[in-house]
């Protein structure tokens, strides 16, 4: 059996020519893998890299929200859960702090409009780990920091979750 290429038997390419496939394919090989690897980050950007929308004038929140600074109003829901709200953003997104024994959760972290840091720092001084409810730009704060940060969960449980419903 024959390779070829193109048509033409691989023996009649050269070593040069060889070479110069391999380099390019290895080339485009890792330029995927990094699309791939940076896929999160490559859409966060194009999404939030234009003009950030014009924020809702303020309004009252009740009684119960406390206004952080001109963006973020913050509910206690009680001793140890605040909904902290971007209610002049034009999505209305709340995002949650649960206070622990000895790490606080923050769920959702917003659109990264406006750094929410700010806010849970304000609330408490236990150690942060981020868990996004799911991986689009106005859940994950684009550049906030935390201490930890958690994935949301992409597997089902249970081995037989994947086959059929899962009911536990």
């Amino acid at each position: 059996m024959q390779l070829t290429a193109f048509g033409t038997p691989l023996r009649n390419w050269g070593v040069r020519t060889l070479k110069a496939i391999t380099i390019v394919a290895v080339a485009l090989l890792a330029f995927t893998s990094i699309i791939i690897y940076q896929r999160a980050n490559i859409l966060i950007y194009s999404m939030t890299s234009t003009e950030l929308p014009e924020l809702l004038d303020p309004r009252d929140e009740g009684e119960e929200a406390v206004w952080f600074d001109d963006y973020y109003t913050i509910h206690k829901i009680d001793e140890r859960t605040f909904a902290i709200g971007e209610t002049r953003y034009y999505q209305l997104n709340f995002n949650y702090l649960i206070l622990g024994d000895s790490r606080a959760v923050v769920f959702d972290a917003g659109t990264g409009q406006r750094d929410i840091g700010a806010v849970v720092t304000s609330l408490t001084d236990l150690p942060i780990t981020f868990i996004p409810s799911h991986l689009h730009y106005d859940h994950i704060g684009n550049n906030v920091v935390f201490d930890r940060a958690e994935p949301a969960h992409t597997k089902p449980a249970h081995r037989h979750c994947v086959t059929r419903p899962c009911v536990q």
